[in-house]
């Protein structure tokens, strides 16, 4: 009879391949389905990731301890104390470095990975390695943009920092000029016109 299937019916068909793929072996054994109470896709897809599980920690630490490649690359970081986990930079290196330990241990085991090999893992490494010296060059250069803007503020005492009011003056005078309050009196320039010295001082 055709037409629109009822609940049940769907349930009844859902169960039905579930209980096909069982006897197959797709899924959790069919002993196994009276202690599960669970749906039955939470236990398929249990079963998918214990095979990632298998295959990846295969390409990671297979031969070895099971957690092995976590422990040499903890073993790597606990050597620099100092490190800045906060730092976009030092996660992009423990990235890195968890790929070129799966390099060397495959290599040690003389064998290409089951999920990824090694010359695609290499690939990953010179990904990682631009993008960590991007983000080593922004990170430079808003630390000289912050020591910039620093430099151009007043110090405590309310003095001019003297890597802008020196010798020469800071606006191409021939000489610094300080009032009593220690900003840059009017002066004459090279040109011998007189202007602020702060005029020439960058709007931050």
């Amino acid at each position: 009879m055709n037409g629109p299937r009822s609940k049940n019916q769907i349930d009844v068909r859902y169960f039905e391949c579930v209980v096909d793929r069982l006897r197959k072996g797709d899924l959790v054994m069919a002993n196994e389905v009276k202690e599960m109470a669970g749906h039955p896709r939470f236990y398929e897809l249990t079963r998918q990731e214990e095979d990632l599980h298998n295959r990846k920690n295969g390409d990671y630490a297979g031969g070895g301890a099971p957690m092995g490649n976590f422990d040499r690359v903890a073993a790597i970081l606990e050597m620099y104390p100092g490190l800045d986990l906060g730092s976009n930079v030092i996660v992009g290196l423990v990235y890195m470095l968890k790929q070129l330990d799966a390099v060397l241990w495959l290599l040690a085991q003389k064998r290409d990975g089951q999920v990824e090999g090694i010359d695609a893992r290499l690939g990953d490494i010179g990904v990682y390695a631009k993008l960590i010296r991007i983000m080593f060059e922004e990170t430079t250069a808003k630390e000289k943009l912050e020591n910039a803007r620093e430099e151009i503020r007043f110090s405590r005492d309310g003095q001019w920092p003297e890597a802008i009011v020196n010798s020469k003056g800071a606006c191409g005078c021939k000489e610094a000029h300080r009032g009593a309050d220690g900003c840059p009196n009017e002066s004459p320039s090279a040109e011998g016109q007189n202007h602020c010295c702060t005029n020439s001082f960058p709007k931050w």
